[in-house]
C-alpha cells in the first residue's frame, strides 16, 4: 500500500471513476470488462468525473471531503490507479454546503463558473451521499490517452 500527497509533474487529464462497494475484489477494479460488468448493471453503478492532473485531483477531495486527504493506494496497472477513500466518505458535504461554497471552489481550482463544473460536484456528492451506507469508497484514476 502506497502513500500519496501530490504529483505536480503529472499534468495530464485524468479520467476519476468514484466506487462505492461493500466488497473489493482489486482484479476488477483495473480491467474495464468485469469493472463495467459488476457496477454498471448494479444500483449503485459509478460516477465518472474527470480532471486535469494530481494536483487539481487532490485539491476536488479536498474540497468534496473539506478536510486534507492523503490518497491511499490500494494496486495499480501501467495507466490505472485504485485508491481507498473510505476513511473519507463519510466527510462529504452537502449540496447545501456546496452551494455555500461553490464560488471559493471556483477561485481556488481557477475553473471556469458554468453548469458543467456544477453538475460534476452536484454529481460526485450526489453519488458519494447516496452510497455511504456502502462498506468501502474507492477511486481510479487514469492518465486520459491524447
Amino acid at each position: 500500500m502506497k502513500v500519496h500527497t501530490s504529483d505536480s509533474t503529472s499534468e495530464l487529464s485524468l479520467d476519476l471513476m468514484f466506487i462505492a462497494t461493500d466488497t473489493v475484489d482489486l482484479k476488477v477494479f483495473l480491467d474495464d470488462d468485469p469493472l463495467f460488468a459488476t457496477y454498471l448493471g448494479n444500483e449503485t453503478g459509478i460516477e465518472s468525473s474527470y480532471t486535469e492532473n494530481q494536483d487539481n485531483l487532490i485539491l476536488l477531495l479536498e474540497f468534496i471531503f473539506n478536510t486534507k486527504v492523503t490518497l491511499t493506494e490500494l494496486t495499480e496497472s501501467a495507466n490505472r490507479k485504485v485508491y481507498d477513500l473510505t476513511f473519507y466518505k463519510d466527510r462529504c458535504i452537502s449540496i447545501e454546503d456546496l452551494e455555500r461554497n461553490y464560488l471559493i471552489w471556483i477561485e481556488e481550482s481557477g475553473h471556469d463558473n458554468n453548469m458543467d463544473e456544477y453538475g460534476n460536484l452536484v454529481s460526485i456528492i450526489g453519488y458519494i451521499r447516496r452510497n455511504q451506507g456502502k462498506k468501502h469508497l474507492l477511486l481510479t484514476v487514469e492518465k486520459r490517452t491524447p
